[in-house]
This record gives structure tokens, C-alpha cells and sequence, in this order.
């Protein structure tokens, strides 16, 4: 066969691969518990009052790689791996770095280099997940804190300083964790909420770029949805979720 006899066309369903921020204390593992048949890796016990299914909390980032090879190599019903918090990770993530460098910490490492080498430890993590991903079909969601962002731009008459949200990472590690994920979400509370009583009416999530936030998506979203994961969760189709195009009947002439 060759390459030519390969070329697809139509839009192609994949798992996503999502990384939902937002500020401490606004219901981001609570989103994330109510997916379709979550399953939690957690580097923290923020969590722990959930009722949702989760790995023992990760202490090394080799414990955090064992439970998403568990999910590779064990049958299980889990449609959605979970890790959380991303910004708790990296720490774990500095540590493997130093550990395979034979350093007590990353600042013993020459010209600030530690977080440019960690990026080879984020890539671990990042081709297992995507193998959780092709082979077995797992949606990855990354749950990360939000933190300010601040840019000093030189204007006529002084400074200006810009504010934006980011994930709480470093910035190489989060550009290229944004990079990877098909979606980033950017939690956060409605500039004017409404008297309902449901609390999730009164927050949202950026789906778009815009100067206060990092955002995007590949799904074509709406700037803003409703952070209910009833309205996310039809968008986390598997190839097999798709429905199947009916079975064209036979014309009389073919019959004949």
C-alpha cells in the first residue's frame, strides 16, 4: 500500500487532550470527577473529599508513571485519566530531574539550566499519556492553579504593564504542555452571576485566547462555556462512541 492509498479525509475523533486551570478553591477536580468514568492520578491529597476513583497520592514522579502504565497494561472502564495538580507535579517532576543528574536540587545546575533539562522529564510523562491516549482510547485531562502574569511593555511616557492568566508552571514547561493539549481551559468566576442557587452557574470556562488568559480548543467551542461537565462531556467521544452510517439496502436493479 502506499501513501497515497493512506491519504484520509473528514474529521478525524480523537480523545482530547485537555488542561483545565483556573484559581485555587473554584471546582476544577469537581469538573474533572464528574466526566464520563474518571480516574484520578493525584500528586496531593486535594482530592481526597471526592468520591471518585484515584491512584494512592504520587510521593515520586515514578509513581506517577507506574499508575499510568497500570492503565495500559490492566483492563479497566476508565474513559478519562486525571492529573491533579499539574503545578504539585512539576516539584516531583525537578525531582527525578535532579535525581537522574546525581544533584541535591535544580539551582546546582550552571546558567538556570534546571528547567530547560526538566522539559525532557515533562516529555516522559507526556508520550505515555499519549500512549494512553492512541492505544487505549483514554481522554487526559491536566488540571493546573492559575497565576498572574505580568508583561512590562515600553510606551511613550513610561511603562505599561500587562496582566494575564497562566497555569501555575514554569513557562517553558507550561508552553509546552499547552502545546500538546488539544484543549486549555481557563476557569473562572461570571463578571455578573446570576441569583441561582446551582454555584455552577456563577462560573465558567474561556475556551478562546484573550488578553486576560491563555485559552484554546480545536472543537470549534463557544468563547465561554458554562463549567458543568454536562457541558463538555458530549465533546469526549471515542472513534467507537461515533454512530455508524446505515447500511445502504440494495436497489432493485442491484438485486436482480
Amino acid at each position: 500500500m502506499t501513501l497515497i492509498d493512506q491519504i484520509e479525509s473528514g474529521r478525524a475523533v480523537r480523545p482530547r487532550r485537555v488542561l483545565l486551570y483556573g484559581a485555587r478553591g473554584i471546582g476544577l477536580s469537581t469538573f474533572a470527577a464528574a466526566l464520563p468514568s474518571p480516574v484520578f492520578v493525584t500528586v496531593d491529597d486535594s482530592v481526597a473529599h471526592l468520591d471518585v476513583p484515584r491512584f494512592p497520592v504520587a510521593r515520586r514522579f515514578g509513581d506517577v508513571m507506574r499508575a499510568l502504565q497500570e492503565l495500559y497494561v490492566q483492563p479497566h472502564d476508565y474513559r478519562v485519566v486525571v492529573i491533579d495538580p499539574l503545578d504539585a507535579l512539576e516539584r516531583l517532576v525537578l525531582d527525578e530531574l535532579c535525581r537522574e543528574r546525581g544533584i541535591e536540587q535544580v539551582d546546582d545546575l550552571l546558567f538556570a539550566k534546571g528547567y530547560t533539562l526538566a522539559l525532557s522529564v515533562w516529555r516522559q510523562l507526556l508520550t505515555r499519556l499519549d500512549h494512553l491516549r492512541n492505544d487505549i482510547g483514554l481522554h487526559c485531562v491536566l488540571v493546573a492553579r492559575a497565576q498572574m502574569e505580568r508583561h512590562g511593555q515600553v510606551v511613550p511616557g513610561g511603562v505599561a504593564v500587562t496582566e494575564r492568566q497562566v497555569p501555575a508552571l514554569d513557562r517553558q514547561a507550561s508552553a509546552l504542555v499547552q502545546n500538546w493539549c488539544d484543549e486549555v481551559f481557563f476557569a473562572a468566576p461570571v463578571e455578573r452571576p446570576s441569583a441561582q442557587p446551582d454555584a455552577s452557574a456563577s462560573r465558567v470556562l474561556h475556551t478562546q485566547p484573550a488578553v486576560t488568559h491563555v485559552a484554546k480548543n480545536r472543537l470549534g467551542l463557544p468563547p465561554v462555556l458554562s463549567m458543568q461537565a454536562s457541558a463538555f462531556a458530549p465533546y469526549l467521544v471515542l472513534p467507537n462512541d461515533a454512530p455508524e452510517a446505515p447500511t445502504p439496502t440494495p436497489s432493485k436493479r442491484a438485486r436482480k
